[in-house]
């Protein structure tokens, strides 16, 4: 009984249906204060390297003396290791 109720909370989040568009987040952004202007981002895509570029990006700002952070999905072991800031993962209290 357990999965089918976790299911169906799942499923109330799709009634929507996809929205084209930049509108939603336009508006969440704006709600926000717009934080994402004041903030310096690479962005990496696509299907393969995104790992060893992200890396590799990390590795070469971190040693110029950024604070770097890095989110990667999915994660291997746990889930704490999507989320690390100069190489190190989310501590288990901040996640």
């Amino acid at each position: 009984m357990e999965e089918k109720l976790a299911l169906e909370y799942l499923e109330a989040f799709n009634g929507g249906g996809i929205r084209l568009g930049l509108d939603n987040i336009t508006r969440l952004m704006n709600a926000l204060g717009n934080p994402e202007a004041h903030l310096k981002i690479i962005h990496i895509g696509g299907t393969n390297g995104k790992g060893s570029t992200s890396a590799f990006i990390s590795n070469a700002l971190k040693e110029n003396g950024y604070k770097v952070g890095v989110f990667n999905s999915p994660y291997l072991i746990t889930p704490r290791e999507n989320i690390r800031i100069n190489n190190v993962d989310i501590s288990t209290s901040d996640f």
